[in-house]
C-alpha cells in the first residue's frame, strides 16, 4: 500500500506542477506568433489564439510590422495583433486640474 500512495502523491504532484506551469505562462508575443505561422497553423486559429491569450505583448512598432511581414505573418493576423494590443493597453488619466487665479491673486473655481 505505501508504494501506491507514494505512486499516487507522485502523480499528484506531477499534475499540480503542470498547471501551475500553464497558469503562469508567459503573455503572447510575436515569436509566438511568427512560430504558430511557420508551423503552418491556419489564420482562423491563431488569431483565435491571440484573443483568448490571457496577456499579450506584442512589439507594433512599423520596423515590426515589416518584420512580421517578411516572415510570412499575414495582415489580418497583424490587425488582430494590433486590436487585441490596444484593447489591453492602460487608458490614460486626464491630468490633474490646475488652479485658477484671478487677476489680484486670489484663487478661483473652490480653490483656496
Amino acid at each position: 500500500m505505501g508504494g501506491r500512495l507514494r505512486f499516487f502523491v507522485l502523480g499528484v504532484a506531477v499534475l499540480m506542477a503542470s498547471a501551475s506551469a500553464v497558469l503562469a505562462a508567459d503573455a503572447l508575443t510575436n515569436d509566438d506568433v511568427v512560430q504558430m505561422v511557420g508551423l503552418g497553423l491556419g489564420e482562423d486559429l491563431i488569431i483565435a489564439k491571440i484573443n483568448q491569450a490571457p496577456e499579450v505583448s506584442f512589439e507594433l512598432e512599423v520596423n515590426d510590422l515589416v518584420g512580421l511581414r517578411e516572415k510570412g505573418v499575414s495582415e489580418r493576423i497583424v490587425q488582430e495583433m494590433l486590436t487585441r494590443s490596444t484593447a489591453t493597453r492602460p487608458e490614460p488619466t486626464a491630468p490633474a486640474q490646475q488652479p485658477t487665479f484671478s487677476a489680484d491673486g486670489a484663487p478661483v473655481g473652490g480653490y483656496q
